[in-house]
Formats: structure tokens, sequence, C-alpha cells
């Protein structure tokens, strides 16, 4: 069992100027545990809108239409179905907004880390 507090602290000691909203989140969207200078109340449609983008980019990859697309390039990393016809899950999501970059990485089953941070402009 996964201890919120502690897991929270861990979060927070790892936040920086890029990346300075982190959340464990379940696939439906449940925060687990969180850092970031927003509430919990705020955070709820950012954790749902990071477990929808990972669920379905890993619907579209384990289905084969990645695959499918891609058949004549080996595919290493991305989640896309590998040479032998297995299917994999993605291992992360990067989605750029206007003002902001959102980071969805599988950890393990019913566990995701999302980190929210700005555009980085150089």
């Amino acid at each position: 069992m996964l201890n919120s507090r502690n897991l929270s602290a861990l979060l927070t000691l790892n936040v920086t100027q890029y990346a300075q909203t982190l959340l464990i989140l379940t696939p439906t969207g449940q925060t687990l545990a969180y850092s970031s200078p927003s509430t919990l109340k705020t955070l709820r449609p950012t954790a749902a809108v990071a477990a929808s983008t990972y669920i379905s980019y890993n619907a579209v990859a384990s289905n084969g239409t990645v695959a499918a697309t891609l058949r004549d390039r080996p595919v290493t990393g991305d989640g896309a179905v590998r040479g032998g016809g297995e299917r994999e899950r993605v291992e992360s999501v990067s989605v750029e907004f206007e003002g902001a970059n959102l980071v969805v990485e599988w950890i393990k089953e019913g566990l995701l880390f999302a980190v929210l941070g700005p555009v980085a402009h150089p």
C-alpha cells in the first residue's frame, strides 16, 4: 500500500522550475499523491486530462494502429507493437500545450506519473 503523505513529500523534493506539478495517479484520473503550487481541487481536471491522454494513446498503440503505420520501420521504446506482433503499452506520452508541457509515464499496472511544467523558451 502506498503512503500518500510520504510519496507527496518525495515529489515535493523533486519540484523544479520546469517540473512544477508532479502527480501520481491512477489510469482513471484519481490523484494518489501530488506536489504543486495549486490545490488538489484545481489539480483534478489536470489529473483527468493526463490519465485520459495516456489511456487514449495506449489504446491506439495496443490495437496495432501504430505498428501498421510503421510496418517497415523497427519501433523501439515508444510503446508501439514491435517486430513479432507483440502488444506493448505506451511507456510515456508528451503533450505540449500553448503554455505548458505535460508528460505522463507508466510506472506499473494501475499507476501513472504526470509532470506538468511551463513551456521552455530559449
